[in-house]
């Protein structure tokens, strides 16, 4: 199957390099960094409560990405043939594709935010090319990103199902309860994708991928069942779930205000994540190790605490947001 896919790989390709700057651009609104910008915005400047959901949805669907891509353990095209230009470079495995599938359910839910019908249809097109980008770019398979679609689009169901009856059950329950809850959910996430990794602990990465990736794209890495990337997700979770939790203990806050508020919400809140998130790269050097692994995990929580309570709390602070008490309205 693969082999025949690869022709659509190369048909995209033969189009020609004024596509390459297009689709990077497409490729990047479906990378997690894209992601982080927009949840930003949305939460502190714009609507607070399509924040909280787009964060839950964008970590929900990486997890669930994670899993399959360990479960299937597919190829890249450049991978395998050296015929495909690797106008990019992954270190996951290919199947399903985590931009078709994570863009599904973040860009989806802005779309049933959005009133107006042209705004939704740049959405679906928005969504659309993010797939195609990624074939074009080699680093996927068409399957990889019809799967992607298909399961990002189940997953995104699946939660509108569970929502208000999860909410009905979570919501009254005591505060030092629920952030019991969403430590114990963190460690589920670890125990459920390592113990993924534990059954494939015998699996060996074919050598022809190997030598393949480095032909077509030299220096290039394939790593595809790292653990520090599980303590990424683990940890960006608790620290945003339990974030989320504290900000609404005793009210909630609003996003309207001045233009200048909000851009100062989001300068200075954008600042601490990239100094939370590269600031520790300069301490210390992460390795295989029970210390990475733990720092990893602190330091993610830190992000997404930062981002859902601590930021927040900050601008009130600071009077760049109002506060509105517990039941009142906004």
């Amino acid at each position: 199957m693969h082999e025949i896919e690869i022709i659509v790989n190369l048909w995209l390709q033969n189009m020609g390099k004024w596509l390459l700057i297009p689709m990077q651009l497409f490729s990047f609104l479906g990378t997690q960094n894209a992601y982080l910008i927009m949840i930003s915005i949305l939460y502190w400047c714009i609507d607070n409560q399509l924040g909280k959901h787009l964060g839950v949805i964008l970590l929900l669907e990486n997890g669930f990405n994670m899993g399959f891509k360990w479960l299937f353990r597919a190829p890249r095209p450049y991978w395998i043939d050296t015929r495909v230009q690797a106008l990019s470079t992954e270190s996951s495995f290919g199947v399903p594709s985590g931009h078709a599938m994570v863009s599904i359910g973040f860009w989806g839910e802005i779309a049933s935010w959005v009133k107006r019908s042209c705004g939704k249809i740049c959405i679906m097109l928005i969504i659309f090319f993010i797939g195609i980008s990624r074939i074009y770019l080699g680093v996927h398979f068409l399957s990889d990103v019809i799967v992607g679609w298909l399961f990002g689009i189940s997953i995104l169901l699946l939660m509108r199902m569970i929502e208000k009856p999860f909410i009905e059950w979570f919501h009254p329950r005591p505060f030092n309860q629920k952030i019991i809850l969403a430590f114990l959910s963190s460690l589920s996430i670890i125990i459920v994708l390592m113990g993924l990794k534990s059954i494939f602990s015998n699996w060996e990465l074919p050598k022809d991928w190997i030598n393949i990736a480095q032909q077509t794209a030299p220096g290039s890495q394939i790593d595809p069942m790292r653990t520090g990337d599980v303590l990424i997700l683990a940890g960006t979770w608790f620290g945003m779930i339990s974030g989320f939790i504290l900000i609404t203990k005793n009210g909630d806050f609003e996003t309207n205000g001045k233009i200048i508020h909000k851009v100062l919400r989001f300068l200075i809140g954008f600042v601490v994540i990239l100094l939370l998130a590269f600031g520790p790269n300069f301490i210390f050097q992460k390795t295989d190790s029970i210390f990475s692994y733990v720092a990893t995990f602190v330091q993610y929580g830190l992000i997404g605490f930062w981002i859902a309570a601590l930021a927040p709390s900050l601008f009130l602070k600071l009077k760049l947001l109002k506060k509105i008490p517990s039941g009142g309205k906004k």
